[in-house]
């Protein structure tokens, strides 16, 4: 993201950079998991952002968009990118980068080869919403927030 900024020649950002998380409203961990597993890599939640298999080496991290956070904002100090930290007006907000994900079917082979149960978690409890008419992509329906009362799941998280 920094190396992006400045090659787009940013070189500060009037406000405070805000980390979204309200894509997911689930538990990060649920009851059902084993706390034993918990401290583990192999143990962590899921989250509204999940940054580096929310993991710190063999260890799981609790909130990962805190870490990404702060190597984001060390990132642009190194690129001597000055964020000025004051929050700003709804309307002045402006999407600086728009990030696309793998496809899916490599993030669940990638899944499945290190049993990793968070992200296959997150992915189906954020897939499009059964309906008779055309289901509106997983975009698409978290940026329109349009979950309706009558549509039913395609799986459960």
């Amino acid at each position: 993201i920094a190396a992006a900024l400045t090659e787009r020649g940013v070189r500060s950002i009037a406000g405070r950079i805000v980390v979204d998380e309200d894509v997911w409203s689930g538990p990060a961990v649920p009851p059902s998991w084993m706390s034993g597993d918990l401290p583990h890599a192999y143990g962590t939640g899921s989250h509204g952002l999940n940054f580096e298999d929310n993991a710190s080496g063999s260890r799981s991290v609790s909130n990962p968009a805190a870490v990404f956070d702060t190597r984001l904002q060390a990132a642009l100090e190194r690129n001597g990118i000055v964020v000025e930290g004051e929050s700003v007006r709804e309307g002045e907000r402006e999407l600086i980068l728009d990030h696309e994900s793998v496809p899916l079917d490599e993030i669940m082979r990638s899944c499945m080869m290190r049993s990793d149960t968070s992200m296959p978690r997150l992915c189906c409890a954020l897939m499009p919403w059964q309906t008779a008419a055309k289901a509106p992509s997983p975009m698409r329906r978290l940026r329109s927030r349009n979950t309706g009362r009558n549509r039913k799941p395609l799986c459960k998280a």
